[in-house]
């Protein structure tokens, strides 16, 4: 009985690892994929950016053009993986364990989009408001 519960507590311990790293390796890739489309709208929209710039708007009202699109793909991927983790029914001891661990990944993810975000949006808005209204 010992060695049973020894291996199945080694093999519960492998697979928690083998689920965080591919918990892990899933909170980069949506991080990535979610900045990278953003910063593609950013990069579009530069002199429309410049043009908000130019009428007085900051760099906060510029920051919440663009962050509604990452609360909107975070918001959705975490509905769908709450409705997926729910009916693959786990079991009612880990339900609750697993929606608060997307919930945690979620909102982990959305600092680090938010923050990135900021960093990005921080880049284009310390270029000269001259070179934009001379866009204009």
């Amino acid at each position: 009985n010992m060695e049973t519960a020894r291996e199945d507590a080694r093999s519960y311990y492998q697979l928690l690892v083998l689920v965080g790293a591919i918990a892990l390796v899933f909170f980069a890739v949506s991080t990535g994929m979610i900045l990278s489309t953003v910063t593609r709208q950013l990069q579009a929209d530069s002199k429309r950016i410049g043009m908000l710039r130019a009428v007085g708007a900051d760099e906060k009202t510029i920051l919440g053009c663009y962050s509604g699109q990452v609360f909107l793909s975070l918001a959705l991927g975490m509905a769908l993986a709450v409705v997926i983790w729910v009916c693959l029914d786990v079991g009612l001891a880990y339900c609750s364990r697993g929606i608060a661990a997307i919930v945690l990944f979620s909102l982990s993810c959305l600092s680090l989009c938010l923050l990135l975000l900021r960093r990005r949006v921080r880049q284009i808005t310390n270029q000269s408001i001259i070179e934009n209204i001379r866009e204009l």
